[in-house]
């Protein structure tokens, strides 16, 4: 079997001879169906492609921003409109309760992406991402 990574010739199927790498793992390939909205758990996060995480990460900090602008407006209503919405006290704990979730869980994918890159970008754009899919590109011509 040929190692994916040193792509030297290997008489062991499942560890490269040469780098020890493990030859029955598979390696992160990119999603074009991925549902960004789903829960994804710091393993499942290792496994996903530098692309995914980069998406992922885009839309938690969308989300974010959207609960912080929602958060604002119900904390800044009048005094008589606080008072007459029915379970307002609970309507903002729930909003803060959700605003520490999404922050927590961009907090894991900038930290999966700090492991494998050294850093997370400050902002993901278009430019960013077609970057980086003609990396990927070159890459798989080679």
């Amino acid at each position: 079997m040929i190692c994916s990574y040193c792509k030297i010739e290997s008489a062991n199927p499942d560890i490269c001879d040469f780098c020890q790498a493990d030859l029955t793992a598979t390696r992160p390939t990119i999603n074009n169906l991925l549902d960004v909205s789903e829960v994804f758990s710091q393993p499942e996060l290792q496994k996903m492609h530098t692309h995914d995480l980069l998406l992922i990460l885009r839309r938690l900090r969308t989300d974010r921003t959207d609960m912080y602008k929602t958060m604002q407006i119900i904390r800044k209503a009048p005094q008589g409109a606080q008072e007459s919405v029915e379970g307002y006290s609970e309507l903002k704990a729930d909003g803060i309760n959700m605003y520490r979730e999404i922050t927590a869980r961009q907090n894991v994918v900038e930290q999966v992406l700090i492991d494998r890159m050294g850093y997370y970008p400050k902002r993901i754009d278009q430019k960013l991402l077609n970057a980086l899919d003609d990396k990927i590109r070159q890459s798989q011509e080679v």
